[in-house]
Parts: C-alpha cells; structure tokens; sequence
C-alpha cells in the first residue's frame, strides 16, 4: 500500500468530525507531480523515497492510533466530533501563533512533515488518551499539603542525627498545639518561604511509603511524622484530603494527572501491545 495510503486509511477508520480535514488522493505512478526544466518527476520517481524516508514514521504513527482506538473500544471510551474538534482548532491555534500573522499555517505543517488530516489525528489521539487516563484518576489519590524541611548539614551520622532530633522537637510542638507559623519559622530551612511552605495538592504515590501508610490514619489539621527524604528530614500538615476538594481544584488535578502520565502511560501502552512490522 502507498506511505499516503496508509495514513488515508488511518484517518478514515476513526469517527466522522464535521470538519475533519481530509487526506489528498493517492496518485498514479505516472502522474507528474512536478517538472524542472521541462523534466516531468513522477510519483513512482519518489515513491521508494516516502517509504525510506517516511514510511517508518507513519506507520508508527499508525500503530500508536490503533493501539489506542483500540483501548479506547475496550474502555468502552469514545471522542465524540466536538471533542475532537476543540482539540484540533486549538493545535491550529497554536501553530498559526507560531508562524505568526504573516506565517502560512499549511506551508508550516508541510515545513515540518505535517499536514492538516495529520494535527487532526493528532487531536483525536490526545483526546482519547485523556479520556482514558482521567478514567483512571481518583480524588482519594491526593491530599493538600504544607511542609517544613529541617536540612542537614552534611551526609555526617552527627549531622543527620541532629536533623533528626531538631525535626522530632519541631512535631512534638505542633503535637502539643503549637502554632504552624510559629514552628515553621523557626525550624524550616527557610523560614521566609511563601504561604508557609504550602505545596497543594501532591498525588500520595509521590511521599515516601512510610508517610503514605500514615496518611490516611490522619485528619485534616494534623501532621505526619518526620520522614526523611532527598532534602533532609520532613514533616507535612495535612491541609485537605482530595476526596473534600471543591469541583475546580478536582478539575484541575485530574488535567495535572492526565498531563504528568500521558507519556508514560502510551509508552505503557505500546510496550504491552503485541505488534509485527512487516517491514
């Protein structure tokens, strides 16, 4: 099949947007896509080159596609023409803001090996893979913390050990009811950080497995244990738990989720899929 084909081919076995660009019809060995000179190039003269050049591209560009329809199918997710469409006009977007108002939106996209049918599929395959991650996400899954890092001064056992001591009087303080302010300023590595030392909404899967196994025997308002990490030794006040988070930050952190694992998640994907190339 023809490298333009099998693109064609892809774009026509994925659901029907009303403005869905369409490919350009494959030509004829004999059709004369050029001339120099009075010279006619044909389109068998550079069909060996599409394949050597492109054809490793498109057809993994029509493998990934597949791999996902055929997630999606087994999800029993779909990306319905508006969705698609959105997600298409903005990469427009994007690029004509690139090329800027002189710029050519679809002599850019051949510039760089694109076409309009290809940002199209393009769209589809970001929607789809959304819609398949955002499945995946939970509110549960993150929790709104504030932290105060006691540093060490150095790898040194006397060092760590005073880290260690100084982060334990730090959290029987707030145990006692000591004020957060008041602890934060005086133990964190840098008492002058903003909002003292709020972090937000962070995914549990991150904190180390000891702090993950004690958060969930926490209430909002209380503390965690110190831990040490990569920065020294920490401790975290629980500030609100995901499952309480209003409407917008929970909208928020599952577009933050779906982003961070995107590529990840399809690597997943195409690592798992069992594909014979036959070239």
């Amino acid at each position: 099949m023809n490298l333009i084909a099998i693109l064609a081919s892809t774009l026509i076995a994925t659901s029907h947007a009303p403005q869905r660009p369409t490919t350009k019809p494959v030509p004829s060995k004999d059709k004369v896509v050029a001339v120099v000179d009075g010279f006619p190039i044909h389109a068998s003269d550079i069909e060996a080159e599409l394949w050597d050049w492109h054809g490793y591209e498109v057809m993994q560009e029509a493998i990934v596609n597949r791999i996902i329809d055929q997630k999606a199918v087994g999800a029993k997710l779909t990306a319905t023409d508006a969705e698609i469409q959105a997600a298409y006009n903005a990469q427009l977007e994007q690029i004509k803001a690139n090329v800027g108002a002189s710029g050519d939106v679809d002599t850019a996209l051949k510039e760089r090996g694109g076409s309009r049918s290809r940002v199209w599929l393009g769209a589809r395959r970001e929607v789809l893979l959304a819609k398949l991650l955002g499945a995946q996400w939970q509110a549960k899954d993150f929790v709104s913390v504030s932290t105060l890092l006691v540093q060490t001064a150095s790898a040194a056992a006397s060092d760590v050990g005073a880290a260690l001591a100084k982060a334990n009087e730090a959290y029987s303080r707030l145990q006692k009811g000591d004020p957060w302010p008041t602890i934060f300023a005086k133990y964190n590595v840098n008492p002058k950080a903003p909002n003292d030392g709020a972090l937000g909404y962070v995914q549990i899967a991150k904190f180390p497995e000891v702090t993950q196994k004690e958060l969930p025997t926490l209430k909002a308002g209380q503390f965690t244990k110190p831990v040490q990490t990569p920065y020294g030794f920490q401790l975290f006040r629980i500030e609100k738990f995901g499952k309480d988070a209003s409407a917008t930050d929970m909208a928020n952190l599952k577009n933050q989720f779906v982003t961070a694992q995107k590529r990840t998640y399809l690597d997943g994907l195409i690592q798992s899929a069992k594909i014979t190339r036959g070239l």
